[in-house]
């Protein structure tokens, strides 16, 4: 043996002890050179590569491959590809390839990446064989999906796309599907959606061939068939192209069929169902969910099945799985039953690395599940940092969405701790990012967490803005009257209002072809709300709107039309308020209802009043079953009431304790919200417009008047509509008309319709009602209302019509129509209209939603242009109502307001004898028993005026 070998030899069993024992890392790197120089010194290249090579053999076969602990195989591994690639570069390629796959069996992705990285950047990694550095691009950019490296991930892939070495197999194949990935994760839709279809021409062509690498297929395993189609469906989902997206799952499902994998044919069907699903089709979805979940029984795959169903996950030792989505609803059901303990804190940190790992939305959510069990334990601290954690770790994920709900849950966290600024601060970001959001969204199906998210920051801004007293650093925190002000103009009715904007600029403008372009586009706005909320099929209203709104942009650059911004700011004196009237906003939070009191030429003033909402929702149902009762108790039935859906006869949950009549809730509703309201509202205010909170929408607020007598009520949608509404020019002249019922089951409409002086009868058909509408002054209906408590843009009133949905829809008569609330703004041009009346059943009654809409016809014939309309808030009884619109009609010759005239109206009823309503009816048998036969509340607090007149 010669000199450079003698000396080699001890210095390679040096390092290969230093490397097992973990000792003189710090000197690898001179250790390593001095071997390099010893082994160039040896002159045969041969006896040079063999000695090299044989100890980098020993070392793998002996040590790597039998070793478990990953921190020495990745030192080990890093040696011996180095001293590899210092006889033979392209066996070091192959070599880091092998032992990364090693690496990442013991779960070191990391380590795997590093050892990739350093040899297809070291110099000798660029010459080397261009399959297998394409192999080892593949490896690599696996590897970092599945440590969410999406960004890198896709960089590395921008790269791979522009070299030369790029060729059409399959290590480009799998290239192409993680490089998908990556680009969706970075909300990249284009690139995603490009690599995806490129990735299934590439396998329809076959000409992703391994080329005889048989042991990279075992390093570098093959991209599964169904996998390349679930990510090009996963794209155009995400790229809003769900019909495509359908078609891609449906490929992947034949292909898995074809191949005999049965689990993927079953994935790739219940992707298919999902997507029908998010586009609206639930009916659709949940019946191929229901095929893939049948299918994944047979195939004994419970766990599916059962989360495709929507079921509880059983695992298979009988217990609940913990993995995944389960595992985070099991935990949070047992930390809202129990007290938070180490192994609930166990799951869920073992739910944060897999999430972390498969890159999915299960490890922010875990986190914030970490932060809820955190607070359970008082750790306010502890509490902040998890879900500031989910907030980042959202954030990363791209997931806007759940970033905004996280980001609420903190502002909520903060508000606990009195850390007030912070809390309002962070609040007021989530209605910034709400907003932004809800501006990017097509329809309120896909806007319900945006809204969530921004009901919740809002409550906590508004309790916040209501509370007087020190934070947490001890510091004054005075009422913040506008910032309540501010909230409510960003979270109430904000369709309505821009709607309401673009309806009056576009007419005052004096361009027919702007009108006709904002009608188009708030009517296509409509069907989409209607779509979402209906669960129709969204591609062609989508489709429409935004025809809508390019032709809307065209025909406003070319005509030189600037409509309102819509992010102008509202000052409190827009609300244009008469001198003897007040606006008052009420919101619903958990603490009571916040008050903002506003009048002309004062400042507004902030009242909270403490109705907490347990209270609230306890009321509203011993409200109900005392409303039940008292139709009971009057011997009303069905024929009597303009309501042919009210569920009289199921039995009234009236439980220990409750009292069944409406007197003892309207006394309760005194003691805990009327009481304090009124004594703030001040003794001059003789007119009140209110905008309610669709939550509170329940109370009757004709209860205010038992403490103040002679005060009107009007309802608005949001106080800056009022001012919007104000606005309108006054009609001084025009027709009077009156519609009856359609149906022909209410017996008082026909003498109702006779007691309207001077007004015009018309046929009770919608070509009727849309012929007269644009110069009627006043309409009164008299007929059926329906209000449908699933989408309440399907509401209406009842006429004679063909179906044309969503305009007009199927009734229960035959030849009769509902003409819905997309239907009312689309036909009726309303804006010669000071007063609409529509004496029928419940159609005032709003709803909240997803869209925090005050959705309800009143609403859509304000949009279409009326100053006014009067409608009920619940079911009215046929001859009752008769005599209140007789009373109505003759107070409005000489009352103040139109609500002035509803509120004298609604006294006059109760205080109607039985001999002055037969006189009214012209007959008896309609009376309810009772010298007062319409004293209840139930006949006299069922209409409300809606508007400003």
């Amino acid at each position: 043996m010669r000199p450079a070998e003698e000396r080699l030899i001890p210095l390679l069993l040096q390092i290969r002890n230093d490397l097992l024992e973990a000792r003189a890392e710090a000197e690898e790197e001179s250790r390593l050179n001095e071997v390099f120089r010893t082994a160039d010194a040896i002159e045969s290249p041969q006896l040079r590569s063999e000695v090299l090579t044989a100890f980098v053999h020993e070392l793998i076969v002996n040590h790597v491959l039998k070793d478990s602990l990953a921190m020495r195989v990745t030192a080990i591994a890093r040696v011996a590809v180095r001293i590899q690639r210092h006889v033979d570069a392209a066996l070091a390629m192959q070599l880091a390839l092998l032992l990364a796959g090693k690496l990442e069996s013991l779960g070191d992705e990391e380590g795997a990446v590093s050892l990739i990285d350093q040899e297809i950047d070291s110099a000798a990694g660029g010459s080397g064989d261009a399959i297998v550095w394409r192999a080892a691009t593949a490896m690599r950019l696996r590897l970092l999906v599945t440590l969410q490296a999406f960004d890198r991930g896709n960089q590395i892939v921008g790269a791979y796309e522009l070299d030369e070495r790029r060729e059409a197999d399959a290590f480009d194949l799998d290239i192409l599907v993680n490089g998908a990935k990556c680009a969706m994760m970075v909300n990249l839709q284009d690139a995603a959606v490009q690599r995806a279809l490129f990735a299934i021409e590439r396998h329809q062509r076959g000409d992703a061939s391994r080329r005889d690498s048989k042991w990279l297929d075992d390093v570098v395993p093959p991209t599964p068939t169904a996998r390349i189609y679930l990510t090009a469906g996963e794209a155009l989902r995400q790229a809003r192209r769900p019909l495509e997206a359908i078609n891609a799952f449906q490929q992947g499902r034949r292909q898995a069929v074809r191949d005999s994998e049965a689990h993927a044919a079953a994935f790739c069907l219940s992707e298919v169902g999902i997507t029908w699903e998010l586009v609206g089709e639930r009916a659709r979805g949940a019946a191929i969910l229901e095929q893939a979940a049948t299918e994944a029984e047979r195939l004994g795959d419970m766990k599916s099945a059962a989360r495709w169903r929507k079921q509880p996950v059983i695992g298979d030792d009988g217990a609940l799985d913990l993995a995944g989505v389960n595992g985070l609803a099991a935990v949070a059901h047992a930390l809202q039953v129990g007290t938070p303990t180490e192994e609930h804190e166990r799951i869920i940190k073992t739910l944060i690395k897999q999430g972390k790992a498969d890159g999915t939305e299960v490890e922010p959510m875990a986190r914030n599940l970490l932060a809820a069990l955190y607070e359970r334990r008082g750790d306010t601290e502890f509490a902040l940092m998890a879900v500031r954690a989910a907030v980042d770790s959202a954030d990363r994920l791209q997931a806007a969405w759940l970033a905004l709900s996280l980001r609420s849950n903190e502002a909520r966290i903060l508000f606990k701790a009195s850390a007030w600024g912070d809390a309002k601060r962070l609040s007021e970001r989530v209605l910034d990012d709400a907003q932004r959001l809800w501006d990017e969204a097509d329809a309120s199906e896909v806007r319900q967490v945006a809204i969530s998210a921004a009901s919740n920051a809002a409550e906590i801004a508004l309790v916040v803005s209501c509370i007087e007293g020190e934070n947490h650093k001890g510091e004054p925190w005075p009422i913040d009257p506008g910032s309540v002000r501010r909230i409510s103009d960003r979270t109430r009715a904000r369709s309505f209002n821009r709607w309401l904007e673009l309806v009056d600029w576009s007419r005052g403008v004096g361009m027919p072809e702007v009108e006709n372009a904002i009608c188009s586009l708030i009517s296509a706005d409509l069907a989409v709300e209607w779509a979402a909320q209906g669960g129709q099929s969204m591609n062609l209203v989508l489709e429409r709107r935004d025809q809508a709104a390019r032709a809307v942009v065209a025909i406003v650059e070319s005509t030189g039309a600037r409509p309102p911004d819509a992010a102008s700011s509202v000052d409190d004196s827009d609300l244009k308020l008469p001198a003897d009237a007040a606006a008052i906003d009420l919101s619903a939070i958990e603490s009571g209802v916040v008050c903002l009191f506003a009048e002309q030429c004062k400042s507004l003033r902030v009242l909270h009043i403490p109705w907490e909402r347990p209270q609230r929702t306890a009321w509203r149902a011993r409200w109900s079953v005392a409303w039940k009762a008292e139709v009971q108790r009057l011997g009303l039935n069905r024929s009597d009431l303009r309501a042919p859906t009210l569920p009289l006869d199921e039995e009234l949950p009236v439980g220990a304790g409750i009292s069944p009549t409406l007197e003892a809730l309207y006394d309760e509703l005194d003691r805990d919200f009327v009481r304090p309201l009124v004594d703030a509202l001040g003794e001059i205010v003789e007119r009140l417009i209110a905008s309610v909170q669709a939550e509170l929408s329940f109370i009757p607020l004709w209860a205010l008047t038992r403490r103040r007598p002679a005060l009107s009520l009007s309802l608005v949608p949001s106080l800056r509509s009022i001012g919007l509404l104000a606005s309108r020019p006054r009609a001084t002249d025009g027709t009077s008309v009156a519609i009856g019922d359609a149906t022909g089951s209410l017996a008082m409409v026909a003498r109702e319709c006779e007691l309207l002086t001077g007004f015009l009868r018309l046929a009770p058909t919608i070509g009727a009602l849309v012929e007269a509408m644009p110069s009627a002054r006043r309409v009164h209906f008299a007929g059926h209302g329906e209000f449908d408590t699933d989408n309440p843009y399907l509401s209406g009133l009842v006429l004679k019509a063909s179906h044309q949905p969503p305009q007009v829809i199927a009734t229960g008569t035959f030849g009769c129509g509902r003409l819905t609330i997309p239907g009312i703004f689309a036909r009726l041009d309303a804006r010669n209209c000071e007063l609409v009346t529509i004496s029928a059943c419940s159609v005032g009654s709003p709803r909240d939603h997803a869209a925090s809409e005050f959705t309800s016809v009143p609403t859509a014939l304000l949009l279409a242009g009326a100053r006014n309309v009067v409608a009920a808030s619940w079911h009215v009884h046929d001859a009752a109502t008769t005599v209140q619109m007789a009373h109505f009609h003759a107070e409005l010759q000489s009352a103040k307001s139109i609500a002035a005239a509803l509120a004298t109206s609604r006294q006059r009823l109760a205080a109607t004898s039985r001999d002055e309503a037969m006189r009214i009816l012209g007959r008896q048998d309609v009376l309810p028993d009772g010298e007062w036969p319409f004293a209840s509340p139930l006949f006299t607090d069922a209409m409300i005026h809606f508007g400003t007149g």
